[in-house]
Formats: C-alpha cells, sequence, structure tokens
C-alpha cells in the first residue's frame, strides 16, 4: 500500500462528474444552495398575527414537560425501565422542573409580545368580530343540516314503524 501512488487527478475527475450529475454546474457552490438530507434551510416568513397568536397558543398549552412518561413493554423489560427511573430521578426531576419553568415563562414572555403587537395593531377587535360572525355563519347552517338529517330520519322512522304494523296485522 506504501507503495502505491495517488493519482489525484483521477480523484478530482470523479468529484467533478459527481458534481455535475448532481445538476452543480459551478465548482464554487455556495452552502445554501445545497441541501443535506430532508432539512430545509430557514426561510423568514412573512408576519401573520393569527399565526403567530396560534403559536403562542400552542407553546403555552405544550410548556410542562411530564417527567413520569408512560413506559410501554411489559415484565422484566418494565421492571428494569422502572428502576433505571427511579435512580434517575433525583438527577432528572430537577431539570424537568427547571424546564418546565423556563418553558412557562417563555409562553408568558411570547403571549406578552403578542399582546403587544395586537395592540400596536390597533387591536385585533373587528378580526375578532369577523371571526366570530364567520364561525357563527358555520355553525347555524351545521346545525339547519343537522335538523334536515334528523327530519329526515324521523319521516324514515315512521314508515318503518308503518311497515312493521303492516306486517304485524298480516302475520
Amino acid at each position: 500500500m506504501a507503495d502505491e501512488k495517488i493519482n489525484t487527478e483521477e480523484i478530482m475527475e470523479q468529484i467533478r462528474e459527481n458534481i455535475k450529475s448532481r445538476g452543480y454546474s459551478d465548482l464554487d457552490l455556495n452552502f445554501d444552495d445545497v441541501t443535506a438530507g430532508n432539512y430545509d434551510k430557514y426561510e423568514k416568513p412573512d408576519f401573520s398575527l393569527s399565526e403567530m397568536s396560534s403559536e403562542v397558543s400552542y407553546a403555552d398549552s405544550s410548556k410542562c414537560v411530564d417527567y413520569l412518561q408512560p413506559m410501554d413493554g411489559g415484565g422484566i423489560k418494565l421492571a428494569i425501565k422502572k428502576v433505571i427511573r427511579k435512580f434517575c430521578k433525583p438527577a432528572v426531576a430537577p431539570l424537568v422542573e427547571s424546564q418546565n419553568l423556563f418553558n412557562g415563562a417563555t409562553a408568558r414572555a411570547l403571549a406578552q409580545m403578542d399582546a403587544y403587537i395586537t395592540e400596536r395593531e390597533g387591536g385585533d377587535g373587528g378580526k375578532r368580530k369577523a371571526d366570530e360572525k364567520e364561525f357563527m355563519d358555520v355553525q347555524e347552517k351545521l346545525t339547519e343540516d343537522l335538523d334536515t338529517r334528523v327530519i329526515l330520519l324521523e319521516q324514515k322512522i315512521e314508515q318503518l314503524e308503518k311497515k312493521i304494523a303492516e306486517l304485524e296485522a298480516k302475520g
């Protein structure tokens, strides 16, 4: 192996062919242009108050991490997992509690930012009213559809009861 010469030109040619086969034309590639696995590059989104409010709501609802996650398995595996959990609890439980405190503070800070932005944009009272009206319109339509279905089902029940009565009279 020490006697073998490494042909760097051949290796470089293989690398160039590999680059061409992937569709890259320049040798001076920008790292932002190349994807790695399934990870896309971050693109800053346009601001959306409703999306921010939704994300703040999600952050608030998921701020607590439960140390005692359910364990799967059974028998000896489950027993071993429980023993390991007991031994790890003195170290892990305070970390989980610290994380929960941090998550709560972050969720509250995000809620304050959301409130500040909402206030700066003149409040979203008009949008809320529009959303509430749209919601009520949808609910009213659903209620009407359900009422129609109930009436049709009641008519079918009456027809079935008549047929049963006729069959009992014949029988």
